[in-house]
């Protein structure tokens, strides 16, 4: 389901990424963070690398992880590699640079990059509609005119659901190894969740038809054509493309907090099923960094679609300015506190990976000509491995250009003055967020906000803008550094009302005003309660503990992540009221989202078909 956002790119922050995520960490507890990094004389490399050592050191110890593997690349090859921790706990094996990892959603940048080698060849084009390019593609709905297209899959800009959570994760010990090629037959009670086009929304579902798009054109199964034009020309030589993990001596295992964990197997290969070394996924991003050839000089992928992959791609209103290319996440926000970004070096492409049980990240500046990829078998890597790649990076750039990070802009400048009423009339309601509803009081003499669970005092600021503050027994604002770097301001933008947030000088969407509840038809109020997910064997569920309830005068969904995800339950997401039978988990806009199907069982009680799943009431709340 859209608003549950899960599966292949970020664990409990969720994707690499999306705009929408920058608050992620607000309320997280502001635990002691690694030394800030020593300055480096130019040229000193070895300097780098023993602050790096000392990093991970750091990070391991800190979250009692199991592994971490970095690797620093330049567009001639690997200036450094390093590991610590061990493969398998179980054991005792050690990590090394050439250690096997889940790569998660780095997997879609070499999806990308082989639907680019065809268009290369003239057997596909950046604008083929997706029902042409997959002409057994069939949605509940009709397509839209114009449909969406292979270049909107990249850009996730083509508005189809985030995931199809029903069957993604299986236990391949348990049940049948789930297969892609299996989602068109899935999608075809799904709807798009936006119209094509409106704004970027990550999608697992679009890069794993991307794949299947490969795969029909070249007439060979998906892992093999990847392995055979790919992998194996960069070098490669033990990575692959697998639902489950392979069964390889240098594979590691899966943990959590530094605890031996079974990893599922994902369906969704060509969104996420990569296995390989640092070290290898550093070939290519060698390879990105040397225009499209491999280490041995072949050229792999044209200059000028190599550049497309690393260019803004026109802009979406609604997306502010937030910019993706065809594959990489360009300039996107790290955490509030800025510590995990590079500045001051032209754009940062990025993107990362999470499956259950394994985290990844990659770096790469290009006008600098300079790279990091980073990796760990444990799901509580999230923070650790993004925080491992900037400082690398950051630190090999200092010893190569003299570039010192410069300082993170403040979001808000605060302001001792009182909010007028035009700001207070902009924000007041209820807002849809990634994390649930959020309510913004702004007729009170101080306004506050009820953001994730949260009482948080509005302080007005320049520019329309204002801070938000942790509000101790509803009184004293309390500075918290999480909040300290962002900013917020209620906007109108393209025709929608928008909650947008601020991290060094950078607008970013975080949500959208609700118009005021309906009043709810009394069979819809008759769904509240705890839903129990029918899984298929051996499927290991995204979701527990769901719940149909009444927050507001809204129906809405709340439900448990697994604890590699964390563990929390989510806020009340809000569903969109279309019938007495249909309705839509919204998100990200008041307008979108993943379909809901409300049947009845054989005694009379509700069943809900959600993201292809069935939900059948077990009690009420």
């Amino acid at each position: 389901m859209q608003a549950f956002a899960l599966a292949c790119c970020r664990g409990a922050r969720l994707p690499a990424a999306a705009p929408v995520l920058v608050v992620a960490a607000l309320l997280a507890g502001c635990a002691s963070g690694p030394p800030p990094p020593e300055p480096v004389a130019p040229g000193d490399d070895a300097a780098v690398r023993r602050q790096v050592r000392a990093l991970v050191a750091h990070e391991l110890k800190a979250a009692g992880l199991a592994s971490l593997a970095v690797t620093v690349v330049d567009q001639r090859g690997e200036v450094f590699a390093e590991a610590q921790g061990l493969a398998d706990v179980a054991t005792g094996r050690p990590a090394t640079p050439d250690t096997l990892y889940r790569m998660g959603s780095v997997s879609k940048l070499f999806t990308d990059t082989a639907a680019l080698a065809l268009v290369q060849q003239r057997r596909l084009a950046l604008d083929d509609p997706l029902p042409q390019a997959l002409p057994g593609l069939r949605l509940a709905g009709p397509w839209p005119q114009p449909a969406p297209t292979l270049g909107q899959l990249m850009t996730h800009q083509a508005g189809l659901p985030r995931d199809v959570l029903g069957g993604m994760w299986v236990d391949p010990a348990a049940g049948a190894v789930p297969d892609f090629r299996q989602l068109p037959q899935q999608l075809s009670q799904a709807v798009l969740a936006l119209p094509p086009g409106t704004a970027w929304s990550y999608s697992n579902v679009g890069l794993t038809l991307l794949g299947l798009v490969v795969e029909r054109a070249v007439g060979e199964p998906f892992e093999a054509h990847l392995q055979r034009t790919l992998l194996s020309p960069l070098g490669m030589a033990d990575a692959s493309f697998s639902a489950a993990p392979p069964d390889h001596p240098r594979m590691a295992a899966g943990h959590l907090k530094g605890q031996p964990r079974a990893e599922p197997a994902l369906r969704d290969v060509p969104a996420g099923g990569l296995n390989a070394s640092v070290r290898e996924v550093g070939r290519f991003v060698t390879m990105q960094l040397a225009g499209g050839r491999a280490a041995d000089g072949t050229r792999l992928l044209d200059a000028d679609l190599v550049a497309a992959m690393q260019q803004p791609q026109p802009p979406l209103p609604l997306d502010l300015d937030w910019r993706s290319g065809l594959g990489w996440l360009i300039d996107a926000p790290g955490d509030a506190d800025g510590r995990d970004s590079v500045r001051g070096a032209g754009p940062v492409l990025e993107h990362g990976g999470a499956t259950f049980h394994f985290r990844s990240q990659v770096l790469v500046l290009p006008a600098q000509g300079l790279g990091v990829v980073v990796a760990s078998n444990d799901a509580r890597a999230q923070a650790a491995v993004r925080r491992v790649a900037a400082q690398a990076l950051a630190l090999q750039l200092q010893a190569r250009r003299g570039t010192v990070q410069p300082p993170v802009r403040a979001g808000v400048e605060l302001q001792d003055r009182p909010f007028t009423a035009d700001e207070r009339a902009a924000c007041a309601g209820d807002w849809l967020t990634p994390f649930g509803l959020a309510r913004l009081h702004t007729d009170d003499d101080k306004p506050w906000a009820d953001l994730f669970g949260q009482r948080l005092a509005m302080l007005p600021g320049a520019e329309g803008r204002f801070g938000l503050r942790l509000q101790v027994l509803g009184l004293l604002p309390v500075d918290l550094p999480q909040l300290q770097g962002l900013g917020f301001a209620c906007r109108a933008v393209a025709g929608r009302q928008l909650l947008i947030a601020w991290r060094d000088g950078r607008p970013l969407r975080l949500g959208e005003r609700l118009p005021p509840p309906e009043p709810l038809p009394p069979e819809l109020v008759a769904l509240q309660g705890r839903y129990a997910v029918e899984t298929l064997p051996g499927e290991t569920p995204t979701l527990t503990d769901v719940r149909m309830e009444v927050v507001g005068g809204r129906l809405a969904v709340r439900a448990r992540l697994p604890e590699a995800f964390g563990g929390q339950l989510s806020g009340p997401l809000p569903v969109g009221v279309l019938s007495a039978t249909e309705g839509r988990l919204l998100g990200p806009f008041a307008d979108g989202g993943d379909r809901l199907q409300v049947l009845r069982g054989d005694d009379g009680s509700p069943v809900i078909l959600a993201s292809g799943w069935r939900l059948r009431r077990t009690g009420g709340l």
